[in-house]
């Protein structure tokens, strides 16, 4: 059977991620900055106004990674995360509603991280920077030792069961002496 290779697909931004409903013009959210658009998406969303934050959080900025292939950020606060963008660096959670908005740092050149990515499958659209401390985050291997190897390559060398082996049956017989699966005997199931 043939592999299908991936098609590549840009990885999206906020701009690109929340969009108007279908019942408002495509391009009426053009005038608000890609960070706010989350907002607006939001209250079409669930029907209901959010406040409009100003003023800028203190702190070290939040880390942008690529998830399934979204630019995201995760909230310190409730650990919620939503897509950002790296045209408008910055993150204001609608979960927890924090006093302002938060700086979010980017790769030097997101548009080669981009790249990379985009031509990668759908289940491996992923990416972290490498101070990341995400809890999804893929560590690192260590180096195989040689009783790591041996062990993996004996592990390799078990052939694995056919296709159409069945489980043995459990050769143990009843313990009180009656028929298996007789009421009173502890392999009886059902009944009351």
């Amino acid at each position: 059977m043939a592999r299908l290779q991936p098609t590549a697909r840009p990885v999206r931004r906020a701009q690109d991620f929340y969009t108007p409903p279908p019942q408002l013009p495509a391009d009426c959210w053009n005038t608000l900055p890609p960070a706010e658009r989350v907002i607006a998406y939001i209250e079409q969303v669930q029907q209901r106004r959010l406040p409009r934050p100003e003023a800028e959080l203190p702190g070290p900025p939040l880390i942008a990674r690529v998830d399934a292939g979204r630019w995201v950020a995760q909230c310190p606060q409730c650990a919620s995360a939503q897509v950002v963008t790296p045209d408008d660096p910055r993150m204001w959670c609608v979960e927890c509603q924090p006093d302002g908005w938060a700086t979010v740092r980017f790769p030097e050149d997101p548009a080669s991280v981009e790249t990379e990515v985009a031509a990668l499958p759908s289940r491996e659209r992923f990416w972290w920077a490498e101070d990341d401390p995400a809890w999804n985050r893929p560590r690192r291997r260590r180096p195989r030792t040689a009783k790591t190897q041996a062990v993996a390559a004996h592990q390799d060398s078990i052939p694995p069961p056919p296709p159409d082996a069945t489980p043995p049956l459990d050769p143990k017989p009843p313990t009180d002496g009656g028929v298996p699966g007789a009421p009173g005997n502890a392999t009886h199931v059902g009944g009351r």
